[in-house]
């Protein structure tokens, strides 16, 4: 897939296209980012990155079937950084990474300490491997993804686009932290979408 970098919102596309390249060389430091960053390159379908200020991240895959080269879009902000919550009752097995911040210890009833949930951030680039997490999802099965958020009678379907936010964290967003986080990069880490602290 031929990314094409699209300015928006006022920058250069020569601005565009060198965040897009530095959010990439830094996302390589993880293997699994740089698996989906090739992958996607080498793909025979066209993804545009529209990338500027003020942009909401997301992707905004094809609504109908089509036999198209185009396979939608990601909008992202490369000054964007999103405050998540690392919810220790959610956490699985595994030893604890500092976050930015952290959260004021909270006192049961019982006089027992609850477990402190962990304040942190996303930086702007493990956002745009989230939304390219989903392109890889859209281009796994185009219709059952496209079927996760609309019903058959083209209602808005809340508990599919819920599903599908929850496996691409789980199963890019995670394990791309994780990585980054060995390889010494310090940054915040959600075990559901919905922890976010913005």
């Amino acid at each position: 897939m031929a990314f094409r970098i699209q300015a928006a919102n006022g920058i250069s596309g020569k601005d565009a296209l060198d965040a897009f390249s530095k959010a990439c060389k830094f996302l390589e430091k993880s293997n699994l980012a740089k698996e989906i960053i090739s992958d996607l390159r080498d793909h025979n379908k066209i993804i545009t990155i529209k990338v500027g200020p003020g942009l909401v991240d997301k992707y905004r895959h094809p609504t109908q079937p089509t036999d198209s080269a185009f396979v939608g879009t990601v909008e992202w902000d490369p000054g964007y950084a999103l405050n998540v919550v690392d919810k220790v009752k959610k956490r699985p097995q595994q030893s604890w990474v500092p976050n930015k911040k952290e959260s004021k210890p909270f006192w049961a009833c019982c006089g027992t300490r609850a477990p402190i949930d962990h304040y942190g951030t996303i930086p702007p680039e493990v956002c745009l491997m989230h939304e390219l997490g989903h392109v890889l999802q859209y281009l796994s099965n185009p219709d059952e993804f496209r079927g996760l958020f609309r019903k058959p009678d083209g209602m808005e379907n809340v508990l599919g686009k819920m599903e599908v936010e929850d496996i691409n964290t789980a199963a890019v967003e995670q394990p791309v932290i994780l990585e980054l986080r060995a390889a010494g990069v310090n940054m915040g880490i959600r075990w559901d979408y919905y922890h976010t602290a913005d």
